[in-house]
């Protein structure tokens, strides 16, 4: 396992974190390039508690916001 993924719905479009295993990173994708600083907060205490449980060795996190496209909302039709 290298990696694990979380999509997350924050209400009004959705969000991808990703975490690196092997390079020990958290990352945020969103398309509307907004700061989600308290659901990464959540996901590096999940890792912390995870450890505690299994073999793998969590302690020095890194966490980024990813390149992604902006995201356009569209009034007509569903974005399709």
């Amino acid at each position: 396992m290298d990696s694990l993924l979380f999509p997350i719905d924050v209400g009004n479009h959705w969000i991808m974190i990703v975490v690196f295993l092997k390079n020990k990173m958290v990352v945020c994708y969103d398309g509307k390039h907004r700061n989600h600083q308290h659901i990464l907060s959540r996901i590096k205490t999940f890792l912390t508690d995870w450890e505690k449980h299994s073999s793998v060795q969590l302690s020095v996190w890194w966490t980024l916001h990813g390149t992604t496209p902006t995201h356009k909302t569209t009034t007509v039709g569903h974005g399709f």
